[in-house]
This record gives structure tokens, sequence and C-alpha cells, in this order.
């Protein structure tokens, strides 16, 4: 369960959509959303989902395969707004229509009985109330298993 930083997510997003690099295409039923799928190790699947302002991204949400917790199949959810945007909602308005855009499609596909799970650094308290938010669900207290660094983990379990 090793920590991401996802300002540097959102930075790398920002500036392979600026190059054209990467191609994104607009989430159905809001159009605001970009959605950019890859596979940047070869082997475990992304979706990022993205707003733009300007010419620029101003918010990123990603979710990504996990370890499974309690033998069930898990996705990673993580989330950052750029500075300037801050105290908007936009974390939570995204990930949350994120969640509910990727919850909707996986069990469309037929998958059932999994979770999605945050998680932040305890020294982050906003981060960890967007969680709660869009999860709905309290934290775990655990340490980083890379650096010990003290973290609450949000865990959903859809079935």
């Amino acid at each position: 369960m090793a920590r991401v930083d996802m300002m540097l997510t959102l930075a790398g997003f920002d500036e392979a959509l600026r190059s054209g690099r990467i191609k994104t295409t607009r989430m159905q039923g809001n159009e605001k959303i970009q959605i950019h799928q890859d596979m940047p190790d070869g082997r475990t699947p992304r979706l990022t989902y993205a707003r733009t302002k300007g010419s620029g991204v101003t918010a990123v949400t990603v979710i990504t395969t996990a370890e499974p917790i309690d033998g069930m199949r898990c996705f990673h959810l993580g989330y950052a707004v750029r500075e300037d945007q801050r105290e908007k909602g936009l974390a939570k308005d995204l990930a949350s229509a994120a969640v509910a855009d990727f919850v909707a499609n996986i069990v469309r596909n037929g998958m059932r009985d999994f979770c999605i799970e945050a998680i932040v650094d305890r020294d982050n308290p906003v981060s960890g109330s967007v969680a709660r938010a869009v999860l709905g669900v309290d934290p775990i207290e655990k340490n980083d298993t890379s650096d010990g660094t003290p973290i609450w983990q949000f865990v959903k379990v859809i079935s």
C-alpha cells in the first residue's frame, strides 16, 4: 500500500495532454470530464479522469488496480487538484463522478464483489475528508508499508 504523489501525476498528465502525447475522450453524461485509459507499466490498467480550465488540467482522479483486500479484488482511488484551484470542491466532485462512472461500467461488464480504496496521509485532513465524502466510509489507521508514514485507508466494498 505504498503512496503515490498525486501532484506529480497531475503535472505529468497535464504535460502529456498539452504536448499531444495522450488523447482523451469525454465522459458520457458529463462533458466537462475527460478520460484517458492506459497501462503505464505494461500490465496495470489505469483510468485518469481530468477537469481542465483553459489549456491546463485543474484536477485529476486516477483509478487503478490495487492489491486484493481480504481476497477481494480492489481498485485504488487517487486525486489531486492544482493549488490555485483548491477550495472549490473540485476533488470531491471529480472523484465522485469518476467513482460513479467506474462502478457503473465495471458492474455493467459483469464484475461483482470488489472494493475501492483510498490511501491518505494522516497529516492531510482535507484529502481525508474528500475520501470520506466520496467513499462514504470511515478510515482505518495504518502505517505505509514502504516508509512507515501514518496513513488512513478508506475501503468501500461494492457487492
